[in-house]
């Protein structure tokens, strides 16, 4: 990466992927001629099964699609009565609502913590007997001791517990059993390689399995329904499959993970120095996150000096698409709306960027505590 000095900085933006060494394995795809869905996809998968020490993965063509698997694999193997709903998060992005609404699940949802997650608390005062999934997102990556608090409550009740890890990549969870990696604390999770990501490949995501009977099926639904090509379709399958080029470019990053994940710990690092911002425990978040009462005047004020800042996420029970779910008390949900300042975070900012971005960012803040003088 090529450092720019901070003065000579005249725009951050918002999110650049790093992706030079990526195009190599892509590069070499395309001249042995891997187009499609082949060995290479097959070694992702089997190198994201030993990082994860997952038993089983599946590479599918984005992190929503991959959600999208789960939902419709539950569907097949839970066999839920026509009663049950799924429990999400009620902050983020609409995509974990949008592929488990796509496979037919009602949903609802419950309000999240000071991590971004779902609330432990808010889960034991909205869940119901009809509740039968409930689907952890580990907002930016962040993997909360509070996690394992809701696997067992999960278990106790005979709910099936899923992960949207999509920004997850490289976080841990330690405790009782040793430490979990994002997206296998429950019976399936999702990984996201789209651009914001810590690897990408443009689109891509990944299923994690804990056992072989979802595996199996995940395999057949998103090949046709006949994997094994013996010209049977078991059940009317999909082509969700990634191919081999955005594969390799996949690995390129996963050999360099542990450099990526050091950059990015670097990065928060110098952003986040002397300024409140999202942290987590399990690793680095993917996203930098600052909150403010004065939000959308921080906005405009960084906007107006080269640095590009959004007010990413609302509620998704507020969304057209889910005003009929049942409404419950979103009081932190409602808080991080108004209050979360999304900053630039891509892995291809550099270390420069950030002390520039920092500086920036206090600069502003200090503007606006004048002006309220």
């Amino acid at each position: 990466m090529v450092e720019v000095e901070p003065e000579a900085l005249t725009r951050v933006r918002f999110c650049g992927p790093a992706i030079p060494a990526a195009t190599n394995g892509l590069v070499r795809a395309l001249v042995e001629g891997s187009i499609g869905p082949g060995a290479i996809t097959k070694q992702a998968a089997e190198w994201l099964r030993s990082y994860t020490k997952s038993p089983y993965v599946l590479m599918t063509t984005s992190g929503t699609v991959a959600l999208y698997v789960i939902a419709k694999t539950l569907r097949a193997k839970h066999m839920p009565g026509p009663e049950a709903k799924a429990l999400l998060p009620a902050y983020g992005i609409a995509a974990t609502a949008n592929a488990f609404a796509h496979a037919q699940w009602p949903l609802e949802f419950v309000d999240i913590d000071d991590t971004g997650c779902m609330s432990y608390k808010a889960l034991e005062a909205a869940w119901r007997p009809e509740h039968q999934v409930v689907v952890f997102v580990n907002f930016s990556g962040n993997t909360p001791s509070s996690l394992r608090l809701i696997r067992n409550f999960c278990r106790a009740r005979s709910v099936t517990l899923i992960e949207d890890a999509a920004c997850g990549l490289g976080h841990w969870s330690a405790g009782a059993g040793g430490r979990k990696h994002a997206g296998t604390l429950g019976r399936m999770g999702a990984l996201s390689f789209s651009v914001p990501k810590i690897v990408t490949s443009g689109q891509g995501g990944a299923v994690l399995f804990a056992n072989s009977q979802d595996y199996e099926y995940a395999r057949d639904l998103i090949d046709h329904g006949d994997a094994d090509r013996v010209g049977n379709s078991k059940f009317p399958g999909l082509n969700l499959r990634l191919p081999d080029p955005l594969s390799a470019m996949l690995l390129e990053q996963f050999h360099n993970l542990d450099a990526i994940l050091a950059h990015k710990a670097e990065t928060y690092k110098a952003m986040s120095a002397g300024v409140v911002m999202l942290a987590s425990k399990s690793g680095t978040p993917l996203h930098n996150i600052t909150f403010s009462l004065k939000r959308n005047a921080l906005a405009r004020e960084l906007n107006n000096k080269g640095i590009e800042a959004r007010t990413q996420y609302g509620l998704v029970p507020e969304h057209t698409a889910y005003k009929r779910s049942k409404h419950n008390d979103y009081t932190t949900a409602r808080r991080w709306h108004n209050t979360a300042l999304y900053l630039p975070f891509g892995i291809g900012m550099t270390l420069a960027e950030a002390q520039h971005v920092n500086a920036v960012l206090k600069a502003s803040i200090d503007t606006l505590a004048r002006n309220d003088q």
